[in-house]
């Protein structure tokens, strides 16, 4: 059986799809990552967000998978005074209910678990 990435359900190892495992795998995680490191330089004035949603099945599909079907979640990479912040988020029945959560500022970046 190969193994599951900390970050992936563990429904994922009986699933043989390539569109639920490696780079286009599910993870149960959300993220956040502050003052990243960027090749280059960002503009000061540049004040925004790159946003975008994208197909994140937490639980096991029933029938043949469809990247369309299932639960979602959203990255978005945030611009402010010449640096880059990141952060994503899981948007699924299970998670929405909860409402956002702040990213903690203790660290540069995280990869605990949704509470």
């Amino acid at each position: 059986m190969p193994s599951v990435p900390s970050d992936a359900p563990t429904w994922t190892p009986n699933v043989d799809n390539p569109y639920l495992h490696g780079l286009y795998g599910p993870t149960v995680h959300e993220s956040c990552a502050f003052d990243l490191e960027v090749e280059g330089e960002l503009p000061k004035d540049l004040f925004g967000a790159y946003v975008r949603n994208g197909p994140n099945s937490v639980f096991q599909p029933r029938n043949a998978y469809h990247w369309f079907d299932g639960d979602g979640v959203v990255h978005a990479v945030y611009f402010r005074d010449g640096k880059a912040s990141y952060r994503s988020r899981l948007g699924s029945k299970t998670s929405v209910a909860g409402g956002a959560r702040p990213c903690p500022r203790t660290r540069k970046s995280t990869n605990e678990p949704a509470s």
